[in-house]
């Protein structure tokens, strides 16, 4: 489970431009993509690609699902669900809004969390295939604005921030108890956002401002309450949380440092014991972002500047440390297929490390969401 970036606009719906979405009612699709053979698979677009392009955000557990966003030039923005037997599947958008983007995804794929905007806002969606995309309600009301950023295992809990009568706050929604406002880092009177959280809801790893408002990265129990992350020794401007790994024992994000070259972050690891690991940068490069950690803490993903100055996906491990995706994919034997390709982010891993998902820059130019399997 991870962090993202959340792309919004103000978008037109576009009708026409593709066909009708399939039924998703019918048979879940059975192959799974990892373990096994190396494979990098480019997921395409919507519509056409000569004017849309995809960004890929969450991989469910079992790696048979991918969730993101679909740009269409001039057109809406739409959340999508792709698996193999499907292709990918624009999953609509909340009534009387005009825009979409799924962030996560339960560990079968059937419930998808994302944000659903037009010019009055946006505001918090849960899908499912047999309700469409709703709203997050809060005694009957939508919350707005507001986003999901993260969703459990079991499709229960959500979180994400939203505006309360204390502040833009970090919350934690589940059915049965509806939002709740998980504050901020003790003393502070700022903000918080919830990144991820584990799979069985009851860690969330996010960012919060402390009582000098500088951002730290936290770790939430219903126990002890919000708890921050120390960055790595020698950082000078906090640190941000954004992945945790299923169990909750292990969050993955960034310190940050102020430089000649201005404000770097570099990806840090947190075990259970908060205390954070270097996981260091590319040669060459100086800024690297922890998005996403296995259930074990082996392999983290994310993306980092090379000596060009350019974003490249990593994925790191203690034996051979960040290392380019690219290479990791290349030397595995997928090289043909990442012929004219580079990949720019990986924004998700799943709990057993061999499905990665994230986006980047086709052979035609364009950005497009992939997904990649590594032994």
């Amino acid at each position: 489970m991870r962090t993202l970036s959340i792309v919004l606009g103000l978008l037109v719906l576009m009708v026409g431009c593709r066909q009708p979405a399939p039924d998703l009612e019918g048979d879940l699709p059975t192959e799974e993509i990892r373990p096994g053979p190396v494979k990098f698979i480019p997921l395409g677009v919507l519509g056409d690609p000569a004017t849309e392009t995809s960004q890929a955000f969450a991989v469910s557990e079992d790696g048979r699902f991918v969730v993101g966003s679909n740009f269409v030039e001039n057109g809406p923005q739409e959340a999508f669900r792709w698996s193999a037997e499907s292709g990918m599947i624009g999953l609509g958008f909340v009534p009387d809004l005009t825009g979409s983007g799924a962030n996560g995804v339960s560990s079968d794929g059937s419930v998808v969390v994302g944000i659903s905007f037009s010019r009055a806002g946006e505001t918090a969606f849960r899908w499912t295939s047999s309700s469409g995309m709703q709203m997050l309600p809060q005694g009957g009301d939508p919350v707005v604005p507001s986003f999901a950023l993260d969703v459990s295992a079991d499709g229960g809990s959500i979180v994400g921030a939203a505006n309360t009568a204390t502040g833009h706050h970090a919350f934690l929604w589940t059915a049965a108890a509806g939002f709740r406002d998980l504050g901020v880092i003790s003393g502070s009177t700022g903000t918080s956002e919830g990144q991820s959280v584990s799979g069985d809801g009851s860690v969330v790893v996010g960012i919060s401002t402390d009582a000098s408002q500088q951002d730290f990265a936290f770790r939430w129990t219903a126990a002890q309450g919000m708890v921050a992350l120390q960055p790595l020794p020698g950082a000078t401007d906090g640190s941000n949380g954004g992945g945790v790994s299923v169990d909750g024992t292990v969050a993955v994000g960034n310190s940050n440092f102020s430089t000649s070259q201005g404000l770097l972050p570099r990806a840090t690891l947190w075990g259970s014991d908060g205390s954070p690991v270097d996981l260091g940068t590319l040669p060459g490069g100086g800024a690297s972002q922890a998005t996403a950690v296995s259930a074990d803490g082996a392999r983290v993903v994310g993306f980092a500047s090379n000596a060009s100055g350019d974003g490249e996906a990593f994925v790191w491990d203690a034996e051979n440390g960040l290392r380019r995706l690219w290479d990791v994919l290349a030397q595995a034997g997928a090289g043909k297929g990442l012929v004219g390709w580079s990949l720019t982010s990986a924004a998700d891993i799943t709990p057993d490390g061999h499905t990665i998902v994230g986006v980047g820059t086709n052979p035609k130019g364009r950005q497009e969401a992939w997904l990649a399997a590594i032994p």
